[in-house]
């Protein structure tokens, strides 16, 4: 099991004490922001940080480039289009007051219905929140250890409200502070596919027979995705080409038996078990 730090950016430099809609707008991080992510870092030390992802947005980059100086420099950056913030097209910094101003109608119609509301030419929550799922799984899947995120409030929200399950219009009430961080654990699993037999019994070659549109194979392969598996090993035998080239995708590992014709499945089964253990006393 691992731990995932969802933190948002510190304060960024405001040109004035008014609120603003700063979703897409690249503010660079305050002095005080900049002070915020640096105590955040110092309460990491000592944990091992596998990488940091961080929104393309200014604010971010920066919180995320404090870290990896605070932490541990040799922690890798990497940054994630998907992770910027909700876009808020045409109202994107402007101030509250200016927005009630120039879009009155849409902006009561916001008030009405926070979560589905688009202003113009911008996204929804619940577009957002698409978006979300999208990279987080992405991230999910190109990860094994624990790592940071960094990036934005309306972001996280949609992200959180999902694993939650609350109300859409609970969205708001979640805490998300500047230089704030959200913990959750996630546990990361791999699979093994034996398919070195040699199907004697079938009359085919059982992984690479189609099950309605797909074949066998695909359609594990695809379960396995579904259920969140992040690494698949497949052991092959006979027509190990055939099924190295079936078996695409990224997340996936081939072990070859080459004694499969006088092996029983459970010495295949093995194989996979012992690359598993020896990776394990490595990881």
């Amino acid at each position: 099991m691992r731990t995932i730090y969802l933190i948002r950016h510190g304060k960024p430099e405001f040109p004035d004490e008014q609120k603003y809609c700063i979703g897409r707008t690249d503010l660079p991080l305050s002095e005080e922001g900049r002070t915020q992510i640096q105590a955040l870092g110092e309460t990491f030390a000592g944990r091992r940080i596998e990488k940091i992802y961080t929104s393309p947005l200014k604010r971010c980059r920066e919180s995320a480039a404090i870290l990896q100086e605070v932490i541990d420099r040799s922690i890798p950056i990497e940054v994630v289009d998907g992770l910027a913030e909700i876009d808020m097209g045409e109202w994107d910094g402007h101030s509250f007051d200016e927005i009630r101003e120039q879009f009155p109608a849409e902006y009561v119609a916001r008030g009405a219905d926070m979560y589905d509301f688009r202003p113009p030419q911008g996204e929804s929550f619940a577009d957002c929140a698409r978006r979300a799922k999208t990279t987080w799984n992405e991230l999910r899947m190109k990860s094994r250890g624990d790592i940071l995120v960094i990036g934005h409030a309306g972001w996280f929200r949609t992200l959180i409200c999902g694993w939650e399950k609350r109300k859409k219009a609970e969205l708001l009430q979640i805490p998300f502070g500047y230089g704030q961080v959200y913990e959750r654990k996630d546990y990361v699993f791999d699979a093994l596919i034996s398919a070195a037999g040699r199907s004697s019994r079938m009359g085919d070659f059982k992984p690479l027979m189609k099950l309605g549109a797909q074949t066998v194979l695909e359609r594990e392969i695809q379960t396995l995705r579904a259920c969140g598996v992040h690494e698949i090993t497949i052991i092959t035998g006979r027509r190990a080409e055939d099924i190295r080239a079936a078996a695409v995708g990224t997340g996936i590992h081939f072990i070859h038996n080459p004694a499969y014709a006088e092996t029983k499945m459970f010495d295949s089964v093995c194989l996979g078990l012992s690359y598993y253990e020896e990776k394990r006393k490595t990881a």
